[in-house]
């Protein structure tokens, strides 16, 4: 949807949401740290609901097969 350079920001919308969700739009942030080598990123969400057991069930499912993967990938790293 924009993509502003100077502020760092981004948004986006789903047309088709694979999520059970009407009218998701996003908006990621990049604010850089003082020291230079690290950011902070800011992911912010609006969206309509379908259905909220449908809702909370993704959710939970996405935050926890990213946790998952996360894990995974650290110990893999980790080893390496």
């Amino acid at each position: 949807m924009s993509v502003d350079e100077t502020q760092l920001q981004f948004s986006y919308r789903f047309v088709e949401s694979p999520l059970p969700v009407d009218n998701y739009v996003a908006t990621v942030r990049m604010i850089p740290l003082s020291d230079g080598h690290k950011t902070v990123i800011l992911w912010a969400v609006t969206f309509e609901r379908v259905s909220q057991t449908e809702l909370t069930a993704t959710i939970e499912s996405l935050i926890v097969g990213g946790h998952e993967n996360f894990q995974h990938h650290l110990s893999r790293t980790a080893t390496a």
